[in-house]
């Protein structure tokens, strides 16, 4: 969010301090779901598969 927010702010754009609390909202639950979004892939990416790619031959 302050990715977005802050350059906005400083060039005068907007000012996220007058923002009625049902803007915030719209602001923040974008954010949220995507961060949410985005953990669950890396989780699921991480967790090694049975039978998946790194199984050893031979032994």
């Amino acid at each position: 969010m302050s990715g977005s927010n802050v350059p906005l702010t400083l060039l005068d754009v907007t000012h996220p301090r007058e923002w009625p609390a049902g803007a915030w909202v719209s602001d923040v639950v974008p954010h949220l779901a995507y961060g949410i979004t985005a953990h669950a892939a890396y989780e699921l990416m991480r967790r090694p598969r049975p039978g998946g790619f790194c199984r050893s031959r031979g032994a």
